[in-house]
């Protein structure tokens, strides 16, 4: 990317606007993918454990496609609407477990609070570090 960058005389970030988060989201999205199924392997005796934690091994990579879709939104109605309405697209997804434990279960189970806490967890930090000076470094995009 860098090197494309240089060709265009530019930076990384005027390339490819967002690369250092959607590359450290990318980091986190793929250590929650190896926890939570490695954690639903170990629980598959325990149904509503198992369930959840599945649930969210699929939601893990589910931001690129919310990402698109909220995209495709804000470029047909000609609004920078994009970054909001993915985000608001995502956490109605996560959330959507918290609803469904509290109406079929009388309360929200532990495990559907850690998936949720620990998924939201890893955006911010990605939104964090991809921020910082050495976020990009790491990554080897600046």
């Amino acid at each position: 990317m860098q090197s494309l960058a240089q060709q265009l005389q530019s930076t990384v970030d005027e390339v490819e606007p967002g690369l250092t988060f959607i590359l450290w989201l990318d980091v986190f999205m793929c250590l929650l993918f190896i926890g939570f199924l490695t954690t639903a392997i170990v629980k598959r005796n325990e149904a509503a454990i198992h369930k959840r934690l599945m649930l969210y091994t699929g939601l893990v990579f589910i931001f690129a496609a919310t990402n698109r879709m909220a995209g495709s939104i804000g470029f047909i109605t000609g609004l920078d609407i994009s970054m909001p309405l993915g985000l608001l697209l995502l956490l109605s997804l996560t959330g959507s477990l918290l609803i469904h434990d509290r109406k079929t279960q009388g309360k929200i189970l532990s495990v559907s609070w850690w998936c949720f806490g620990l998924y939201w967890l890893c955006v911010v930090l990605s939104l964090v570090i991809s921020g910082s000076e050495w976020g990009g470094v790491l990554l080897g995009v600046e």
